[in-house]
């Protein structure tokens, strides 16, 4: 069929054409192409035909990472752009051709059945943004922001904002070819499209699916189960797809949600800026040019300083209430900007070397501390955690780090230390670890309260003020301008990340924030030392003649139990 141009069409001399009484194949073909100009300037009214993206939302748009985390204040056009990017995948029409066009399939978590609805309309019905018509061609359009400023609008859309009306769905009906309801047509289960296209919506809440391949999946605000995103990481892998077609991932959420996982991608991101992997995206309601500046002003006002950090100003709520905000694993020790200095080897000879350990059923953390002559600095050195283990394999770690001198003390968990084994209810789990100690044939110089251990502290409050305390810059004195604490560059990164991500309870501040999601065993080493006297002592040498008396007498009572076990034994039997 002839090619045609919408322009062609003789709008005005219409009627008179149209009522001629006799077939003519003119007639025909201009009905055809009154039709199809129909269809075309329908099309052009479509929600995502006429949607205008902000530079950043282009740039979001334009990029091929597996993962975009999307964010940061409220109000910020951070779900504008997300459901767009899901909209353009699931309707096989993306600008950048990054996903399949025909019979892919996408996932969508929101936190709670509410959150699926907030999704599905954000896609499937209007007003997800606002549209006017154009000043001078009459037609529908989206509203502009103005080329020269982007944080502004067009001076004649600002001016008449009166005009505003919703704009279509991005997906609209003629795509959509079945949906099955969770609940009736509010929230959705499953939709599927005419091109193929499969879109499962499920709640944070629930379980994922297990085993499907993704082309996209889109997270909504927190993901209470760590399994959906485990499940989402395997499901994006790979399979056929080019490299341009690659599986993607969008998580959209605000600064205050601290999930372990988006805060994991947020300081990847951060690290590997050009990273194909994961991309940071940050949108402030501040630059938003669609609200209005009162708005703005009315919601900053209506916030307390801490809120206004987090959801105005886009800073995530981990750094607004990040208890060692000061710490810089990455700024040198010796010139006072941060705490970190180049690894090198530890002399046995020329350092006190403190052990801090903090066991537990699933991990047991230990730091290794050294304090040099002159008290300068106490530097975390080196450590290990291992899951799982008993403490034979423990005290085989701190040996095979011994080197042939003493260590001077072992700093233990006060609490855990006093429990009793499971199953063995006169043994603590101090004895045992201790036992483990003399049995490896680890000295020690000082012995303490603790089963020959010294006990960590059990205020929490008391020993996090140590810990600011070692971490300070000192002001007058021998050593002015550094700080106490320092730690060697990149020999613990799960240290340096556990500080970083201690913060207060929002519910409770003068609380740090418990998150059995969170690790936190080598911060609680590092506290135990910090809450602890480092100072330096003499050296010495491990000795095979001499047995330190709290060794011999824990030998000693080892032998009577045993001899008493053998009688008893023998008493039995006979």
């Amino acid at each position: 069929m002839e090619e045609f141009n919408p322009r062609e069409i003789d709008w005005c001399a219409l009627g008179t054409v149209l009522d001629k009484p006799k077939f003519d194949p003119a007639i025909a073909l201009q009905r055809k192409k009154i039709e199809l100009a129909k269809k075309y300037l329908a099309l052009k009214q479509e929600g995502l035909a006429l949607y205008e993206a902000l530079p950043l939302g282009e740039e979001f748009h334009k990029c091929n990472a597996i993962w975009r985390c999307v964010g940061d204040s409220n109000r910020a056009g951070k779900s504008l752009v997300s459901y767009v990017e899901s909209a353009r995948a699931a309707a096989g029409c993306d600008p950048y051709e990054k996903y399949p066009k025909y019979n892919g399939y996408a996932m969508f978590v929101g936190l709670k059945l509410d959150h699926i609805g907030q999704m599905f309309r954000g896609m499937f019905r209007p007003g997800l943004f606002k549209k006017i018509r154009d000043e001078r061609t009459g037609l529908w359009r989206a509203v502009r922001w103005d080329r020269d400023n982007p944080k502004v609008l067009q001076e004649y859309d600002e001016a008449y904002r009166e005009k505003w009306v919703d704009a279509p769905p991005l997906i609209p009906d003629r795509l959509i070819k079945h949906i099955d309801w969770e609940t009736s047509g509010e929230v959705p289960r499953h939709v599927s499209l005419h091109n193929g296209w499969k879109m499962l919506f499920l709640s944070a809440l629930g379980t994922p699916e297990q085993g499907a391949h993704y082309n996209l999946v889109q997270f909504d605000e927190e993901m209470p189960n760590p399994e959906f995103y485990v499940e989402a990481h395997r499901g994006l892998t790979r399979l056929h797809e080019t490299w341009q077609q690659r599986p993607k991932a969008i998580w959209s959420a605000t600064s205050q949600v601290a999930n372990v996982e988006l805060a994991e991608l947020r300081d990847r991101a951060e690290r590997e800026p050009d990273s194909d992997f994961v991309r940071r995206f940050t949108f402030l309601i501040e630059d938003n040019p669609y609200v209005s500046p009162e708005a703005k002003r009315e919601f900053k006002e209506g916030l307390s300083e801490e809120d206004q950090l987090t959801r105005y100003h886009g800073i995530p709520s981990s750094q607004v209430r990040r208890i060692y905000p000061k710490y810089n694993p990455m700024g040198n020790s010796e010139d006072g900007t941060g705490h970190g200095c180049e690894p090198f080897d530890i002399d046995p000879t020329q350092y006190t070397r403190y052990v801090i350990v903090d066991p537990s059923v699933r991990h047991c953390a230990t730091l290794f501390v050294a304090v040099d002559p002159l008290e300068q600095y106490a530097t975390i050195y080196d450590g290990f955690d291992l899951s799982g283990a008993t403490s034979t394999l423990w005290a085989a770690e701190v040996k095979e780090r011994e080197k042939g001198h003493k260590f001077e003390l072992i700093i233990f968990d006060q609490q855990m230390g006093k429990e009793s084994q499971i199953g063995r209810e006169k043994t603590t789990v101090a004895r045992e670890y201790f036992k483990s100690v003399v049995e490896a044939g680890i000295q020690i110089r000082q012995q303490g309260p603790l089963q020959g251990f010294f006990p960590g502290c059990n205020d929490v409050d008391a020993r996090t003020q140590s810990l600011l305390r070692l971490m300070e810059v000192r002001g007058s004195g021998p050593f002015e301008g550094t700080s106490k604490l320092r730690v060697m560059r990149g020999i613990l990164p799960e240290l340096d990340k556990q500080i970083r991500r201690a913060q207060t309870d929002p519910k409770n501040p003068t609380k740090r924030l418990k998150n059995p999601k969170v690790p936190c065993d080598y911060l609680d080493c590092a506290e135990y030392a910090a809450s602890s006297p480092l100072l330096y002592y003499p050296i010495e040498k491990i000795s095979k003649e001499v047995v330190p008396p709290v060794v011999a007498h824990f030998k000693e009572k080892q032998m009577k139990k045993r001899r008493r076990q053998q009688a008893e034994m023998r008493r039995i039997s006979r």
